[in-house]
């Protein structure tokens, strides 16, 4: 899930909107996790909550950099799922700038 502050882009931005730069940003970490840790992409579902779900105050620049992230949920599909494995691929995974 990318999110990001509720600040307008710049008519200068490749993205459209904020919406479009949140499924922008859960895209990027999508394609880092599949490369490090050889996951298919068709396992991932890429969700753009754009300036939705604050978890921070938009008034200040540490609020708006809050919130301006990416959240991964897991899902395991039987017990023999490597959650582990997972997140020690996640963990090693280095975030994209944006």
């Amino acid at each position: 899930r990318g999110y990001t502050d509720d600040r307008p882009l710049s008519s200068s931005s490749v993205y459209r909107d904020n919406y479009d730069l949140s499924y922008g940003r859960a895209k990027s970490v999508t394609a880092a996790l599949s490369r490090t840790g050889n996951i298919a992409m068709d396992h991932f579902e890429m969700i753009a909550l754009g300036p939705t779900q604050p978890i921070a105050d938009n008034e200040t620049e540490e609020g708006r950099a809050r919130n301006r992230r990416v959240e991964i949920f897991v899902r395991a599909d039987d017990a023999t799922t490597d959650l582990e494995g997972l997140e020690e691929s996640i963990e090693a995974t280095e975030p994209p700038v944006q």
